[in-house]
Formats: C-alpha cells, sequence, structure tokens
C-alpha cells in the first residue's frame, strides 16, 4: 500500500522537521505572489510583529552600518551582529535595542588608534540572533548587505541545531564563506527570497539526482526559478501548460479615463447576462475551469464620452492568459547520471512512460539498418532491440517523445496549433554513406526514417491532460456546497499524474510543499507512489483528505505538530 502523509503548517517550518535526502521527487504549485486570489497564501506575509517604519529603517541601517560575523569561540563557534556608530549617536542604537529588545548597548568606549570614541549595539545570544533572522526576513537588506546576512542566517540555524559533540565543520565552511565575500548581489527581492526559503528546504530533503517540479506565474516565473536556483537546483528546462480557459483581466483605458471625468457615456448596445470570473471562487457546476460563483454580468457596448477616452478606445491592461511556465530542475548528481540512479534511484527522467500517444494506436516505423552501421536509437522495439550495432527493423508502439508542451485539449488550445502533413517522427530520408544525423555510418548507403503517418492538428506531437469531473469535487463525488472543490488553482489529475511519472522513480516518495487541495497526492498515489503533502490553509487540508481518502481508504493522514 502507498503511504500519503499529510502535514500542515508553513511548508518552510515542516520540512526542516523531514529527514535529510528522504523523498524521490518534488511537484508542486506554489504561491504565484501576484495578490490577485484574496488569499493569505498568495503573498508573503509579515513574520514578525515590530512596526513597519522601524522594520524598514532597520533594514536600511542594517545594510549600511551593521556587520555580521561568525567567528570561533573558545572550541566553537558564535554568531554576532553590530553596529558602531560614534558615542554622540549611542541614543539611536538605545532606541533600537529597545525597540526590538534584543542585543545590547555598550559603550562609549575610546578606539585603539585614539579616534572619537565609539559606541555598539550588539546581538549575540541564539535566541535574539533567531529573532534578528525574523526581523530581516519580514524586512529584507536590499543592498550590499542582503548576501552577508543571507551566509550569516545559514550560520545562525546552524548555531543553533549544533548538538553537543559534532563537528562543527559547517560552521567553519559558513565562517570563512562569510569572510571571503568581497562583492555584493544586486538589489534583494523579497518574493524571490520567500522561493529561495521553501527550495533550500526542499533541495535539504531531495535525494541527490531529484527532480522538482513548480508552477509558476507568468509575471513572476522569472523569481520563482531564480529563487530554486539560488538555493541550489540546477535549471533542467521549462515546461508550458496550455489552456484553454483563461479569462482576460484587463481594464478597459477608455471607460476608466471617462469614470476618472465623470463623464456617462452612451450604451449603443446590450448583449445577454454572461458569467463573470471572480478570483477564489468555487469552480462551476459544468466542470468548466472559469470561477464564476454564479456571478453575472450584462455585456454592454458604450461610446466614448470624452474627447481623451475617444483617442484609447480599444486599449487595455493585459491579456488572455493562456499558459503557466514550469521549472525543471534538478538537485546536483553525485558523479555521474549512471551512478546516482543506481545508488538512489534518481536523476534521469521517465521518457518511455511519458511518451505521447499516437493518433489511433498507430505504430512507430523505425530505422531500417544493418548489424554493421553502429548506431543507438532512443526506445524499445517489440520483438528487436534497439541497442547500438543492431538490426533496427519494424515498428514500436511507444509514443512520440515526450516535449516541454503539455496542453489541455481544449477546442481554444488546438485552434492555436497548424494542421500538418504526415509526420516523419523528426527522422530523415538519405542516400549516400557519410551524412548521417544518428552519427557515422559504414558500408550503408540508403537509411530511411518515417514516422507514424498521421497527419492532422500539431498538437498531437504534446501530451494532452484533459479535466475530469473528479477535478472539482472533494472526494464525495457530489456537486454540492460541501462537495466542491473550491481551491482558485486547482490542476488537472492527469496533469500532476503525468508529471509525477516523469519525474519519480518506481516506489518513489512524491513531496508536494504546497499541497493546496491535494492534486499532487491524487496523482502521485493513482501512480503508485507514496505522497507527502503539507498545507497552510486547515480548510484545503481536509478537501485534500477526502479526495484523497476516495482513492486510498486507508492512506495514512499526519498531522505535524
Amino acid at each position: 500500500m502507498t503511504a500519503i502523509r499529510i502535514l500542515t503548517g508553513d511548508c518552510r517550518e515542516v520540512m526542516a522537521t523531514l529527514p535529510e535526502a528522504s523523498v524521490d521527487a518534488i511537484v508542486t504549485d506554489p504561491p504565484y505572489l501576484l495578490n490577485f486570489m484574496g488569499k493569505a497564501w498568495d503573498r508573503v506575509a509579515e513574520s514578525i510583529e515590530l512596526d513597519p517604519g522601524l522594520g524598514h529603517w532597520l533594514a536600511g541601517f542594517a545594510d549600511g552600518e551593521g556587520c555580521f560575523t561568525t567567528r570561533k569561540s573558545g572550541a566553537g563557534f558564535v554568531c554576532e551582529f553590530v553596529i558602531h556608530l560614534r558615542a554622540d549617536d549611542a541614543a539611536i542604537l538605545r532606541q533600537v535595542h529597545e525597540a526590538t529588545g534584543l542585543g545590547d548597548v555598550s559603550g562609549p568606549a575610546d578606539r585603539e588608534d585614539g579616534s572619537s570614541p565609539m559606541v555598539k549595539w550588539v546581538v549575540r545570544r541564539q535566541a535574539d540572533c533567531a529573532k534578528l533572522v525574523a526581523i530581516f526576513d519580514a524586512f529584507p537588506l536590499r543592498a550590499k548587505k542582503a548576501r552577508d546576512f543571507e551566509i550569516w542566517r545559514r550560520a545562525v540555524e546552524q548555531w543553533i541545531a549544533h548538538e553537543p559533540g559534532e563537528d562543527w565543520a559547517p560552521l567553519r565552511e559558513l565562517s570563512a564563506m562569510l569572510s571571503s565575500v568581497k562583492k555584493y548581489g544586486s538589489a534583494f527581492n523579497r518574493d524571490q527570497f520567500f522561493h529561495y526559503q521553501w527550495a533550500r528546504e526542499a533541495f535539504r530533503v531531495l535525494k541527490p539526482g531529484g527532480h522538482l517540479l513548480a508552477f509558476g506565474g507568468t509575471r513572476t516565473y522569472h523569481r520563482l526559478a531564480s529563487g530554486i536556483e539560488d538555493a541550489g537546483f540546477e535549471i533542467r528546462d521549462q515546461i508550458g501548460w496550455l489552456y484553454g480557459s483563461g479569462f482576460p483581466k484587463s481594464l478597459d483605458v477608455s471607460k476608466a479615463i471617462d469614470k476618472a471625468a465623470g463623464a456617462a457615456r452612451e450604451v449603443l448596445a446590450e448583449g445577454k447576462a454572461v458569467k463573470r470570473m471572480i478570483p477564489g471562487a468555487d469552480q462551476n457546476e459544468t466542470g468548466s475551469w472559469i470561477k464564476d460563483n454564479g456571478r453575472e454580468y450584462v455585456p454592454i457596448v458604450t461610446a466614448a464620452a470624452t474627447d481623451a477616452a475617444k483617442q484609447w478606445e480599444g486599449w487595455g491592461t493585459a491579456l488572455k492568459p493562456a499558459w503557466e511556465p514550469l521549472v525543471l530542475a534538478r538537485k546536483p548528481l553525485e558523479g555521474a547520471v549512471a551512478a546516482n540512479v543506481l545508488v538512489y534511484g534518481t536523476g534521469a527522467l521517465n521518457i518511455d512512460a511519458c511518451r505521447v500517444p499516437a493518433d489511433d494506436g498507430r505504430p512507430l516505423r523505425v530505422l531500417d539498418a544493418k548489424q554493421t552501421d553502429n548506431n543507438t536509437y532512443a526506445g524499445r522495439m517489440d520483438g528487436g532491440s534497439l541497442a547500438g550495432g543492431s538490426k533496427a527493423v519494424g515498428e514500436t508502439t511507444l509514443g512520440r517523445w515526450p516535449a516541454n508542451i503539455i496542453h489541455d485539449g481544449s477546442d481554444e488550445v488546438i485552434a492555436a496549433f497548424p494542421e500538418t502533413g504526415l509526420s516523419s517522427g523528426g527522422g530523415m530520408k538519405r542516400s549516400g554513406a557519410g551524412n548521417n544525423v544518428f552519427g557515422k555510418q559504414s558500408g550503408h548507403a540508403h537509411v530511411e526514417t518515417v514516422g507514424y503517418g498521421d497527419a492532422g492538428s500539431a498538437a498531437r506531437f504534446f501530451y494532452c491532460a484533459k479535466a475530469d469531473a473528479d477535478d472539482r469535487t472533494d472526494g464525495l463525488h457530489m456537486v454540492t456546497t460541501r462537495g466542491r472543490n473550491h481551491h482558485p488553482t486547482v490542476k488537472p489529475t492527469d496533469l500532476m499524474r503525468y508529471l509525477c511519472r516523469l519525474v519519480t522513480p518506481p516506489g518513489g516518495i512524491v513531496l508536494d510543499p504546497f499541497m493546496g487541495s491535494g492534486s499532487t497526492l491524487k496523482a502521485a498515489e493513482l501512480e503508485g507512489f507514496g505522497a507527502i503533502g503539507i498545507e497552510i490553509d486547515p480548510a484545503y487540508v481536509e478537501i485534500a483528505k477526502r479526495r484523497v481518502a476516495a482513492d486510498a481508504p486507508l492512506f495514512a493522514s499526519v498531522e505535524a505538530p
């Protein structure tokens, strides 16, 4: 029986309780940090109670005057944060000390070189250092000390976690790293740092060579990918998820100009009432991915009332959303791919299990090659091997090689692909020796590659993951107020099954740090994998439990304290 665990809490904290290198793959849909859903988890929350004005001032002050250090102390190490000021500015440091309750202020004291006496604020107790980390997480450093702080915060974590008798090697390494920093990073970005935080913990719990797949928003994908890369992952590819249900959320500039001027527009035409998408709404009863909660509006055509508005007729502020990018990243291997796979079972993609089926199950015809042709052909063949030096004659029903495009098969998406003639499977026809895209051949004058022999929409070259009715229920298999899955970004189960299958070895464990309504867990269970889901919202945890229980009634549910 596959083990399914559901943990409740902030994934950055919950993942810290999981063993190192304990999961095989990570498939997740983290917050896009666009703040358009009205959900607390779709934005970076403040992590400490502190007056925002003081918090931002302190971050700027530390960026300019602060000194983050990790140094030897006796047989061990200690972390410190220090700000030195002239004695006549001592009042500033005392105010900061009183406002935060952290550290100690000492001085004034004469400097050894005889210059003006100085006063300093020193934070060195473990509990105080941990609180200071929380302050700078909530009010980030954005300039020259941002990199120093990031190394220092890792040192503080190691310092707090250190057990008596353990080696101080991690602190020695971080101390040397902090001392050697000569150049400073670019301006700090809070959203990117959020992704770095969870990806850093994900990196720790993932096995070497394990893959991470994470959905991103088109406007904030760069922050997601950069945060994941900063955490230590290698970016391997980007996958595009194409769908036809996106609804443009655009401002009509002409109407906005008239509204600002207080001018009434003339109504030229009025249409029938239609559904209107609203952020965070339930999926509707037809199974559509347009979330409207029954809200309607009447489309009307109006004429601009002012000259300024007339100049901007037809202008808006947004495109119709039709795709989401996914980061495909991998934790660095230990040695070569083959060695890593043999030790950990991770490091490779399951190509054959994710091939794109041909239309009507039509088989692919493969190369007609002599045994003297020293070539290796990708894939396997019923009744014959495609290994180098073999005679590759016949057909295979494995399907097309998986691409980095996946679509939902909707009419809108299919219409975007052109009609094509007979497919060649990416192969070639060649006469004469020596001109072979597969490598050098010996003694063979003619090689022919032909594909599936099918024609039609080019969408057939890419995997199609359609939503079904179960994706919109919470496991009760009925559309009621209780039975509806109201998570605003739920993904089709077929899509999540495909992604889990692509990156997870047989019998592996899939981790989803942002579980939501449990689509990844349900998909992993259906594919025969174990899974761990982490979710901060108790309401979605309950939906996920019911959805997973509908397919795995005996699954193990473990709540994090």
